[in-house]
């Protein structure tokens, strides 16, 4: 069995087009993450599956307790590939990331 893969990318633009696209919408785009000299841009042709507010605590062994907020987050799907994209940088060493998007529960960002 083929297992998804969640890749996270920083673009406030992306993160709002997908959020106003909405739960469900088909999102064609080319993406780069804005800031960084090395990036090259992303294309995705996907749906909306979550919008969450990117705000999640860490569980993990380490940071135990400490709140991220990536801001405003959408996840977009492309075949196995689910694209996390956000208005802010942040760590994203911890599975409770993943949880906080996870894909069987979309929630709304406010």
């Amino acid at each position: 069995m083929r297992e998804p893969a969640l890749l996270t990318l920083v673009d406030p633009e992306a993160a709002q087009q997908a959020i106003q696209a909405g739960v469900g919408s088909t999102v064609i785009s080319q993406w780069a993450a804005s800031g960084y000299a090395f990036c090259r841009p992303v294309g995705l042709d996907g749906y909306v599956k979550t919008i969450a507010d990117g705000r999640y605590r860490y569980t993990g062994n380490q940071f135990t307790g400490m709140e991220v907020n990536l801001g405003r987050t959408a996840v977009l799907v492309d075949g196995g590939v689910h694209l996390l994209v956000s208005e802010r940088k942040g760590m994203t060493i911890d599975p409770a990331l993943y949880r906080s998007v996870a894909w069987s529960r979309a929630r709304r960002a406010s």
